[in-house]
């Protein structure tokens, strides 16, 4: 067997024990995860609330200019 195919056997073995360690998130971060996503998705909600009010500010602008 040449070193090349040794090398990449070795990198194959490699792989599988990185992507065999799996770690399991505890409760606690578990829950932070939860309240990070509710706390993006409320500011979401609110950029999307802001979004809409801000193009109809723009629209109610550009019809006084053309008026």
């Amino acid at each position: 067997m040449s070193k090349y195919d040794e090398d990449r056997m070795d990198r194959a073995k490699q792989k599988v024990r990185s992507v065999g360690k799996q770690q399991v998130p505890k409760n606690s971060e578990l829950s932070d995860d939860d309240s990070r996503i509710k706390k993006m998705e409320a500011d979401m909600i609110k950029i999307s609330a802001d979004m809409k009010e801000l193009m109809q500010l723009l629209m109610s602008s550009q019809q006084s200019v053309l008026n």
